[in-house]
């Protein structure tokens, strides 16, 4: 079984629960939306989940700084089996320009 499609699933089902339409991503503020994230043990307390996704044997997050932008702060993909982590992307805490997009279908104005 490959990971790619479970992913895809948490992702989907992720954006059609929590998206919430705002004019501008520059516009929302953490402190309006914290109520929305659910914490996950694979992010560290100073750190946002971005994202989280359980599966039967698997655990994966999407863990940020606090403070982030295209050219600071960082965003880490991580995945862990029997609570040990087992992959980090990025290896490093690097701002997120030109490792990760952000792309939502569900985010648009007609």
């Amino acid at each position: 079984m490959s990971i790619k499609p479970i992913i895809v699933t948490c992702l989907f089902l992720l954006t059609s629960i929590y998206a919430v339409p705002v004019d501008s991503i520059t516009q929302a503020k953490f402190s309006d939306y914290k109520g929305m994230y659910t914490e996950s043990p694979l992010c560290k307390k100073d750190e946002i989940t971005l994202w989280t996704c359980e599966t039967p044997k698997k655990l994966f997050s999407l863990c940020s700084s606090q403070i982030i932008t295209k050219n600071t702060g960082y965003i880490q993909y991580r995945a862990s089996k029997a609570g040990r982590v087992i992959f980090v992307f990025p290896d490093s805490k690097t701002p997120p320009l030109g490792i990760f997009k952000y792309k939502s279908l569900l985010n648009f104005r007609t």
